[in-house]
C-alpha cells in the first residue's frame, strides 16, 4: 500500500470500517511509514477525542498509547487467523489424502494388517490361504486337499 492509499484509509480505520486485506495492508504500511503514522495519530486523537467528549466520557488522555495497543491487537488477531486458516487447509488436504488412500485400498481389496487382530485358528488361516494365495501362485492347477485328522 502506498502513502496516498493509506491516507485515504485513515478515517475508515479510525471508524473501524477497514477489514480483511485492506486492514492488514494499512497496518503494515502505518507500522513502516512515520509520515502516515503521524497523520493517523492526529486523526485518531481528533476523531476519537471528539467522539468521547460528545458522549460525555473521556476514557483516555494518551491517545497515542491507545492507538498503539489497538494496532498491535489487530495485527495479532490477523496473524492468528492467517495461521489458523493455513492449518485448516493443511488438515483438509491431509484428510483428503487419507480418504483417497483408504478408498483406493478398499477398491483394490487389499489385505491390510490389523494392529491387534482377533485370534485366528489354523483352519481359518488355511482357508484364507487357499482362497487368496494359492489361486495366484499356481494358477488354479493345484489344490490343497484336507487330510482328515484322526
Amino acid at each position: 500500500m502506498d502513502c496516498l492509499k493509506a491516507q485515504t484509509c485513515i478515517t475508515s480505520y479510525v471508524e473501524d470500517e477497514l477489514t480483511g486485506s485492506d486492514l492488514k495492508d494499512f497496518l503494515i504500511h502505518i507500522k513502516d511509514c512515520p509520515g502516515c503514522r503521524e497523520e493517523l495519530e492526529i486523526y485518531y486523537t481528533l476523531l476519537v477525542g471528539t467522539k468521547q467528549l460528545d458522549e460525555g466520557e473521556l476514557t483516555t488522555s494518551n491517545f497515542s498509547l491507545e492507538l498503539d495497543q489497538k494496532m498491535e491487537s489487530q495485527l495479532k488477531e490477523i496473524t492468528y487467523w492467517e495461521k489458523m486458516t493455513r492449518r485448516i487447509y493443511g488438515l483438509t488436504a491431509l484428510l483428503g489424502i487419507l480418504f483417497v488412500s483408504w478408498t483406493a485400498i478398499k477398491a483394490m481389496d487389499l489385505h491390510v494388517p490389523v494392529i491387534n487382530p482377533r485370534p485366528v485358528t489354523w483352519e481359518e488361516e488355511k482357508d484364507w490361504m487357499e482362497a487368496q494365495l494359492l489361486p495366484h501362485m499356481f494358477q488354479s492347477t493345484y489344490r490343497i486337499e484336507r487330510i482328515p485328522v484322526k
